[in-house]
């Protein structure tokens, strides 16, 4: 019985090509985006779980304004730290990430 509807089913491809191949490709594609979007929401819900109080860690963000536009950065400045941990006392831990940009040292006239 299975072999007759197989018999059927691929006979009807092959009849109807361009129709065959639409399908094929819509079907593909929307199981694609599927699993796309599924492994994205996986990675970003069980970001952090491996530490034990993973439901107590924030991150900080600074919006920092320039002439592209607002940009967001987790780079906090050296005196973060101490200020966060005297303004917020209950926070037991404060750990801080620094990025070393390029820039520029100028003497006199040479850089």
């Amino acid at each position: 019985m299975i072999r007759n509807y197989l018999i059927v089913a691929f006979r009807n491809f092959f009849r109807n090509k361009n129709y065959t191949i639409i399908n094929i490709l819509g079907l593909s594609t929307g199981l694609t985006a599927c699993i796309i979007i599924y492994l994205l929401i996986a990675y970003e819900v069980r970001f952090d779980k491996f530490h034990s109080q993973h439901d107590r860690i924030y991150r900080v963000v600074r919006d920092v304004e320039n002439a592209s536009g607002i940009e967001y950065d987790a780079a906090t400045p050296y005196p973060f730290g101490r200020a966060f941990r005297q303004d917020f006392p209950e926070v037991p831990l404060v750990t801080q990430l620094h990025f070393q940009g390029e820039g520029f040292v100028k003497a006199g006239t040479e850089k």
